[in-house]
């Protein structure tokens, strides 16, 4: 009995882990969008 729980124990665990995984990587694809979208609306200041 204690085993399988164990066992329900790491499965939750490494479901969590990769939702914060594609949390993190949403995160990082959406501050690369507005950081290129920053530069962009720059360049197109200076000229």
């Amino acid at each position: 009995m204690e085993n399988s729980r164990a066992r329900n124990q790491r499965n939750f665990r490494l479901r969590l882990t990769a939702t914060d995984g594609a949390v993190g990587l949403r995160l990082i694809a959406s501050e690369l969008a507005f950081s290129r979208i920053d530069l962009h609306s720059i360049v197109s200041d200076s000229h």
